[in-house]
C-alpha cells in the first residue's frame, strides 16, 4: 500500500511506481538471496485523504 501527502500527487505518483516496477524488482532482486522475487502491486491507500476529508468536515462543523 502507498499513500501520498497530497491528493494532486496521487495521479503522477502512481504512474512513477507503475513505471519503476522492474527496476524496483530488479534492484531487490540483487540484494534478496531468495530464488523468487515476487510481483510488485502497488495498492493506493486512501485512509490519508479519508482523514484529511474527515477533519476537513469537523472543523467546517464546529463553524
Amino acid at each position: 500500500y502507498v499513500s501520498f501527502i497530497k491528493p494532486e500527487q496521487v495521479k503522477d505518483g502512481m504512474e512513477v511506481l507503475e513505471h519503476a516496477k522492474g527496476f524496483i524488482r530488479t534492484s531487490l532482486a540483487k540484494k534478496m538471496d531468495t530464488r523468487r522475487i515476487p510481483e510488485l502491486i502497488f495498492i493506493l491507500d486512501e485512509g490519508f485523504q479519508r482523514e484529511e476529508r474527515i477533519t476537513e468536515l469537523l472543523e467546517k462543523s464546529k463553524k
